[in-house]
């Protein structure tokens, strides 16, 4: 995604350090935030949407909200 946006992989270095600095400090599960979370399916379908031309990332988005929605709310699976 980076390289496709000519963007440099270290913009994400900062995000990557929060979630493992939070990540010693208990259980993750406190931490989780974001639309799956929030069971926000409006920010979810325009998140697959924008995802559409990225199939190997919007099936990784998938699997991941899948995973938060089943956690937290019980819900069926994202097609």
């Amino acid at each position: 995604y980076c390289t496709a946006h000519q963007l440099p992989f270290q913009l994400l270095l900062p995000l990557a350090q929060h979630t493992t600095e939070r990540l010693a400090q208990g259980n993750p599960s406190i931490w989780q935030t974001g639309p799956a979370r929030r069971n926000d399916e409006a920010t979810i379908a325009k998140h697959l949407q924008q995802l559409e031309p990225y199939p190997e990332l919007q099936q990784l988005y998938r699997m991941f909200t899948n995973s938060i929605l089943q956690m937290y709310h019980k819900k069926e699976e994202l097609r």
